[in-house]
């Protein structure tokens, strides 16, 4: 049974639910949110983690080609759509640059900044925006070989962050010259438009795209796009239909103080903050389509080196087209209550092996309980998740998860979500043998094309609780579940390894300088 929040308004002033108000938030949805706070957040039992042949599918080079095929063959009469998380701002990528720019005197050698930034300049030729820079650096009076000669680093990165320069210090990562392609540089977003092309186009040579973007960036990042999108478009020879999508204030979180009351700034105005990727559950919803493919902006590869992406894009829509086939299939006859026995026992073996759905004994034994149980497991949205092997990277892997119930689940877990201060729940965790590079494509439509609720099939209870300061003071902030984690956590989910080769995220701007960045050679 839900419990009943209070909803006494007399703890908050007039202005408090004014505020409120503008923002689409119920008194009972704030106080739900504090009691969060209050009560904290139970962190995930793992129970192993996801391997080869135990959660974690691994095609032959046989059905590799098959599945390709059949998406090929299948998918020209579906509706997919390409979703890109893009919020993020080049700021975080050139870090090591900034800290330098503003301490580089007092930075002793080994400090990871300054061996960063000395990285930087040592490879700047090897950067797609080398020739833009040396533009701006001539139009503000300088040649970039003396500056660099004299060591005069300072000059450089004030015309890469200014405004009479590169402004990579205001731009979002979207529009950081990642590659170049012959003579050019191009963008992360291009290279994106490029990549969506080869599985995300229709017979009729329609190609569908959502970037969800800050609003501080969005008219910057759609300008920019108008001005490229004939280009792409003509060599292409496809229609793009692409939009912006910006994250709902309305799923932004409080922020509380160390009492667990709304913390308010200077101006006593309650503090709320963008509650983490897991508030794009609502964008994703907003896609009418049969398809999604999600993948986020600074993992993309130059065209030469997108071979295994464009083939493995297409594996797994093809996987996840065939596994909505059967699960469809099932759904219709355990609906009209016309299943045979033999259907049955395929459906129970495709929930158990395809699926890793596990059914309990007791249900088995009980042929109305088995199709009320396979009814309601079949009934869900479906995501196919591409996994790498491990590589060190930070970020979630997959697991298998037990529920409160005692089942498992088939889980993309983070660290912040495991208590790690038990050392068996540490081991698991630090066992993993994949990782995950978000590299997922999903279903988030019924046997009947109708669209389900997203919400109705997260865990809300898995956020994130951190500590964060704003105007010198600390405060306590909420991060909802996370959008391939705790917001898909009661999908459909199966695990695909997909090669190294397919993940090259740009987390640094010396990530760029790897290899699978590179132009040819």
């Amino acid at each position: 049974m839900k419990k009943n929040i209070k909803q006494d308004s007399s703890a908050y002033s007039q202005e408090d639910l004014i505020q409120l108000k503008k923002r689409h938030l119920s008194l009972e949805h704030l106080n739900a949110q504090i009691e969060r706070f209050k009560k904290g957040v139970l962190p995930l039992t793992l129970s192993a983690p996801c391997t080869i042949g135990n959660g974690v599918k691994n095609f032959t080079k046989s059905e590799v080609n098959r599945l390709a095929q059949f998406y090929e063959k299948e998918s020209i009469h579906k509706k997919a759509v390409k979703f890109v998380p893009a919020s993020g701002a080049a700021t975080r990528m050139f870090h090591h640059l900034l800290v330098f720019r503003e301490k580089a005197a007092s930075l002793p050698k080994t400090n990871p900044d300054r061996k960063a930034a000395e990285q930087f300049f040592l490879n700047l030729k090897n950067f797609s925006f080398y020739d833009e820079l040396n533009e701006k650096l001539r139009a503000n009076g300088f040649k970039l070989n003396d500056l660099l000669k004299k060591n005069d680093f300072g000059k450089i990165l004030d015309v890469i962050f200014g405004k009479k320069g590169l402004h990579y210090g205001n731009i979002p990562k979207a529009l950081i010259k990642f590659h170049r392609e012959g003579k050019q540089s191009v963008t992360a977003l291009e290279e994106h438009l490029s990549e969506a092309v080869f599985y995300a186009k229709d017979f009729t040579g329609n190609c569908r795209l959502v970037f969800s973007v800050s609003t501080e960036f969005k008219e910057m990042i759609k300008k920019y796009y108008e001005g490229i999108q004939g280009k792409y478009e003509q060599k292409f020879k496809v229609k793009f239909h692409t939009s912006f999508s910006v994250q709902r204030p309305s799923t932004d979180s409080v922020a509380v103080d160390n009492n667990n009351v709304p913390f308010k700034d200077s101006d006593g105005k309650i503090l709320f903050r963008p509650a983490g990727h897991g508030a794009l559950l609502d964008n994703l919803g907003d896609i009418n389509a049969d398809m999604i493919f999600i993948k986020n902006i600074d993992n993309v590869q130059p065209a030469h080196l997108r071979g295994d992406t464009n083939n493995y894009k297409k594996v797994l829509g093809g996987y996840l087209l065939e596994i909505q086939n059967k699960v469809f299939n099932f759904i219709e006859e355990l609906e009209n209550n016309s299943i045979s026995e033999d259907m049955l026992d395929e459906a129970i073996e495709f929930a158990e092996k395809t699926l890793s759905v596990k059914i309990p004994d007791v249900v088995q034994y009980d042929r109305e309980e088995l199709v009320k149980h396979l009814y309601e497991k079949f009934h869900r949205p479906l995501r196919v998740c591409g996994v790498v092997k491990t590589q060190g990277e930070p970020g979630g892997a997959p697991f298998w998860v037990k529920e409160p119930d005692g089942s498992l689940s088939l889980q993309i877990v983070e660290r912040a979500q495991v208590n790690t201060g038990i050392a068996e729940q540490l081991k698991i965790f630090n066992s993993s043998s994949h990782f995950n590079p978000v590299d997922i494509v999903c279903g988030i439509k019924n046997h009947k094309g109708e669209q389900y609720n997203l919400h109705y099939y997260r865990n809300a209870e898995a956020g994130f609780i951190t500590i964060k300061t704003y105007e010198g003071k600390p405060l306590k902030a909420y991060e909802l579940p996370g959008l391939w984690n705790g917001s898909m956590a009661n999908w459909n989910t199966v695990f695909v390894e997909v090669p190294l080769s397919t993940f090259t995220p740009a987390k640094t701007i010396n990530d760029l300088l790897r290899k699978e960045h590179q132009a040819h050679s």
